[in-house]
């Protein structure tokens, strides 16, 4: 169930969710709802890490302003999702060259055999956090780094999907007005 598209599994919960909500068992309807948004958060997790696992190799470097105990660069080589290597590169310092040092001397590290990260999960989960942090710029990347397009549902979206109601915000949602019929007299 979370290698594939959740949305069935919602529709499938959500119409026993609005089906109790009808029977006015609210208690119930929540306990499903808090079910629903469990799954929902393991299924966004796991592709999040999943997604940037498959990589061989992503380099990445974010700067630190001085007065910070290290500024520079600071550049981590991850690998599997595991960090094999960091290093700092000095202000005046060509980042692009500790970069490659840092590739060089960084840790070998194998994929693993069931397709979560070569780390813990906890250090995979710190990882992505650092990559996602504002001001990360990856330096190369060897892989492809995604997720599928709809492994994450918000959870604000899960009335509209368990109502199926069209998002009003969403252009291809909405429906074009249509123009007046023309009818002819009797």
């Amino acid at each position: 169930a979370l290698t594939s598209d959740p949305r069935p599994t919602v529709a499938l919960i959500g119409q026993r969710i609005a089906a109790l909500s009808a029977q006015e068992r609210y208690e119930q309807a929540e306990i499903l709802t808090t079910r629903l948004r469990s799954y929902l958060a393991t299924t966004q997790r796991f592709h999040r890490l999943v997604g940037f696992s498959r990589c061989p190799q992503i380099v990445a470097a974010r700067w630190v302003q001085p007065p910070a105990a290290n500024p520079g660069w600071q550049i981590h080589v991850i690998r599997y999702g595991r960090l094999a290597a960091a290093a700092t590169a000095q202000p005046g310092t060509d980042p692009r060259i500790i970069a490659a040092e840092a590739v060089t001397l960084a840790e070998t590290v194998l994929p693993s055999h069931h397709g979560l990260p070569s780390a813990s999960i906890e250090e995979a989960e710190r990882i992505a956090a650092w990559l996602e942090r504002p001001g990360v710029r990856l330096i190369d990347i060897d892989g492809e780094w995604s997720m599928p397009v709809h492994c994450a549902i918000d959870a604000t979206d899960l009335p509209r999907l368990i109502l199926k109601r069209p998002d009003q915000t969403d252009p291809a949602a909405r429906t074009r007005p249509t123009e007046p019929q023309q009818t002819e007299p009797d």
